[in-house]
């Protein structure tokens, strides 16, 4: 009798540790799955900023040339025979608002009553950037937002926003998203 009793109990432990097994085994496969898609994703982010910068190369080749970055601080330096643009993609792929608190303070919202503190990640790095200098070329920071937004705002003081348009000097940066570039290419002052 005692047997049978240690042997159901063993049974029953079996098909535990292997139900256990198989879902731990599913949310690895689950965690893989998400990974790889969210790096496609980026990926084919880069590429499709990497081929429209690359349509400003063409305009002028003997002088322009796109080079990309292996620093944190941008992605991609442009640069053309009179100004130099230091590049970073912000992916925003849910395509909600941007709400720029401070030069280095951005927020991602889904819509404008969202107060969720979810903060764009790695702008601080460009804004705080210092590009060297060059005899002859202007220096310009540019951020551009992939691949849309509902809005772009910016605080003006602690009650008033207004809309970011790509003419919009934030200290010293501009600020556009990559399918408002993708129809108006010469929005760039090249």
């Amino acid at each position: 009798m005692i047997n049978l009793n240690i042997l159901a109990i063993s049974r029953v432990e079996n098909i535990i540790i292997f139900v256990n097994a198989y879902l731990i085994l599913i949310a690895v496969i689950i965690f893989i799955s998400l990974r790889s898609y969210k790096s496609h994703k980026k990926k084919k982010m880069f590429l499709a900023v990497e081929e429209l910068l690359n349509e400003y190369v063409a305009a002028d080749p003997l002088y322009s040339k796109l080079e990309k970055s292996s620093v944190k601080e941008y992605d991609y330096i442009l640069t053309t025979k009179e100004i130099k643009v230091y590049i970073m993609i912000i992916p925003n792929f849910h395509q909600g608002e941007i709400c720029i608190n401070s030069p280095t303070k951005w927020q991602f919202r889904k819509t404008y009553q969202d107060s969720s503190s979810r903060f764009v990640p790695r702008v601080d790095r460009l804004m705080r950037f210092e590009p060297p200098m060059e005899a002859g070329l202007r220096i310009k920071r540019l951020y551009i937002v992939y691949p849309s937004s509902k809005s772009l705002l910016r605080y003006i003081n602690e009650c008033e926003m207004e809309f970011v348009r790509p003419e919009t000097d934030l200290n010293g940066c501009s600020v556009i998203t990559y399918s408002f570039l993708l129809e108006h290419k010469d929005s760039i002052e090249l």
